[in-house]
């Protein structure tokens, strides 16, 4: 507990300290919180504003001090900056953007149940409260995880026109697979849509660690649109199906990083797809333990599948 509050105050001391700076340091540091930072909140430019909502709210300056803390340390502490969004609600209470805070906080933290609870929160307290796309990815995320699928479908679509706003290219990659699938999973008719999420994701840079994610979910939708040549030539790109593979493993013992939030199921068909020419035994079980664990998907990917495991079954006993 120390430690965390001893984080806030060195954070409130850096931010109070470039907030007395000139020039273009201080540009930066306004335009790296602008997306994040509330109405209420406003720079230079509401700065007569400011003074007027400070003389009718006089918790404002600590509010908007504790949310800028809080949003420092998000990815360093999610613990500390819980700390600071209740910080900022006790200062200001009603307002929606410490409960925005806290709800990333939480899905940082593992906390998917508790987060989306706030994010809706959130959201009935303020329609525009996560009208920043980091907000609204970490939104997205969190409903997708949660199993609010048709939320999440909705948050996807808000955010995909703005994904270039966002800092890293590894959570735009990460959100267009994601739309992708989740698109995917509401059956054929959505598939020209998921197709042109991943195809996106394709065009973009190649990342360690995502390149085999997005070629194997790009040639599945393909490959279910009856694309198969191109889903092939796709297919023929990835390292192959082991990176994948490994990724499953992992996370189920809950050890290393995590792939793109994923429907169930649908990561063993990205591996079988991508094992048929190079580890048959390895398809033939993928494609049994998708049909396994996706029996609730639709029907036509469940067709897909046993056709794709069966006619691999029956080339194996060809060459027996």
């Amino acid at each position: 507990m120390r430690s965390e509050q001893a984080a806030l105050v060195l954070a409130l001391a850096v931010l109070s300290a470039e907030a007395r700076a000139d020039g273009p340091a201080y540009e930066l540091f306004a335009l790296s919180r602008g997306s994040t930072r509330p109405v209420e909140c406003g720079g230079a430019s509401r700065a007569a504003a400011g003074r007027w909502e400070r003389a009718r709210f006089p918790g404002l300056g600590r509010y908007c001090d504790a949310l800028a803390v809080g949003h420092s340390l998000l990815g360093a502490s999610p613990e500390a900056a819980i700390a600071a969004a209740r910080a900022a609600d006790a200062a200001l209470p009603g307002r929606a953007a410490p409960v925005v805070l806290e709800a990333r906080a939480l899905f940082r933290s593992g906390k998917t149940p508790e987060a989306w609870e706030q994010f809706q929160r959130a959201q009935g307290l303020d329609p525009q409260s996560l009208r920043a796309p980091e907000a609204l990815g970490d939104a997205a995320r969190c409903a997708f995880a949660a199993g609010s699928h048709e939320q999440a479908s909705l948050l996807y679509r808000r955010l995909v026109p703005q994904l270039d706003l966002l800092a890293e290219e590894g959570d735009r990659i990460r959100i267009l697979v994601e739309a992708g699938m989740l698109a995917m999973s509401f059956g054929p008719d959505h598939l020209a849509e998921a197709v042109g999420y991943l195809a996106e994701a394709r065009r973009r840079p190649n990342l360690p660690g995502l390149a085999d994610v997005v070629i194997a979910a790009f040639a599945l939708a393909a490959d279910r649109q009856g694309h198969g040549e191109e889903a092939a030539l796709a297919a023929s790109e990835a390292s192959g199906p082991w990176q994948l593979e490994g990724r499953r493993e992992k996370a189920s013992r809950a050890v290393g990083p995590s792939l793109p939030i994923l429907p169930a199921g649908e990561l063993d068909a990205m591996i079988a797809l991508l094992a048929e020419r190079r580890d048959r035994e390895l398809a033939v079980e993928r494609w049994t333990s998708f049909l396994d664990g996706a029996a609730k998907g639709p029907e036509a990917y469940l067709a897909h599948g046993r056709a794709r495991r069966d006619a691999l079954q029956r080339r194996k006993g060809r060459l027996q």
